[in-house]
């Protein structure tokens, strides 16, 4: 993964930027999982809180 940051060692979290919707949010993988998180959403001033593939 480019420009991965590992900020958790214990549970692998890796985060890296990348630039969606005009915007550049903050993604987050756990571990192997094919999960994706936009954490950055969380803290913009939209109530809506997606993840990395759209879903509310």
């Amino acid at each position: 993964m480019e420009n991965g940051i590992l900020i958790d060692k214990k549970y692998a979290i890796i985060c890296y930027y990348k630039e969606c919707e005009m915007k550049q949010i903050l993604i987050c993988r756990w571990q192997a999982q094919e999960l994706e998180w936009v954490e950055l959403e969380k803290r913009s001033s939209s109530n809506v809180k997606r993840d990395a593939f759209g879903r509310k």
